[in-house]
């Protein structure tokens, strides 16, 4: 007889748990995914907002009114001036700034096949920090290049936390740590053929538990546990959609679908 659905994603499971965490039981990752749970219920409720630093953020000041107030600034089509409108929009008229910069993409792109020209970097990732976001990526293979990226990466994690408590782990170290572990992550689940999604959703449950802990033991067993929740979701999703559409397909009378596959004499 043909395996069922179940017996078939029970044998996922095990691929999953034997590639990432071959030295824990499967009643062990299971109990880890339960605090994978509880940690992404718990962040949900006290993740800061995610917010960018804009490229950069202009500061006017008329040396003629002494107008500090942004709303009354206006940006002139025609030219590119920034011009004064005076203290609570009551009328000025000085520039104060010619020829403003457009800060926005140099290239139109309509086309998904085609390469991107613009150079502002790629989308920010909410999962990782703002700084991680920010950052300035080097590139090339020579031994400069890895030589420079490897001070850049030291720098960028001794700044991660400047301010901050020294006591918690360098936010930097948390970023490195889910790069790490989403690597391992894809590896594993693209080897098994599921779908994309299954890797975005375990990325998001171990960067909630990255985020939320402010240290990690148990490393392999906490991917296994984030690879097998996200596809035993994706499993029960699917699941759900295919009963939907078998329900649907029972319902629609006899009759009417040999209608639907007569053709007209």
């Amino acid at each position: 007889t043909m395996p069922t659905r179940e017996e078939n994603f029970a044998l996922v499971k095990e691929a999953i748990r034997a590639n990432l965490a071959p030295n824990y039981r499967m009643d062990q990752v299971d109990q880890m995914r339960g605090t994978l749970l509880s940690a992404e219920k718990a962040m949900a409720t006290k993740r800061e907002d995610f917010v960018i630093p804009p490229i950069s953020k202009d500061k006017y000041v008329c040396k003629v009114c002494g107008n500090r107030d942004q709303r009354y600034f206006q940006l002139m089509s025609s030219g590119g001036d920034v011009v004064c409108l005076g203290k609570d929009g009551t009328g000025c008229g000085n520039v104060v700034e010619e020829r403003h910069r457009h800060e926005g993409a140099a290239f139109r792109n309509f086309a998904e096949d085609k390469e991107d020209r613009n150079h502002h970097g790629p989308v920010a990732d909410r999962l990782y920090s703002a700084a991680h976001n920010m950052r300035t990526d080097l590139v090339g293979k020579s031994a400069s290049a890895v030589r420079l990226r490897q001070i850049a990466d030291q720098v960028e994690l001794g700044l991660s936390n400047l301010g901050k408590d020294e006591r918690r782990t360098r936010v930097g170290y948390k970023d490195q740590h889910k790069k790490k572990a989403v690597n391992r992550i894809k590896s594993a689940v693209m080897a098994l053929s599921l779908h994309p999604t299954v890797v975005e959703r375990a990325h998001e449950l171990f960067a909630s538990l990255r985020d939320e802990r402010e240290a990690i033991r148990d490393f392999d067993c906490v991917l296994a546990a984030c690879a097998i929740q996200a596809a035993e979701e994706n499993f029960r999703s699917e699941t759900t959609s295919q009963d939907a559409k078998r329900s649907d397909d029972l319902a629609v009378p006899a009759a009417t679908k040999y209608a639907l596959l007569s053709f007209p004499t």
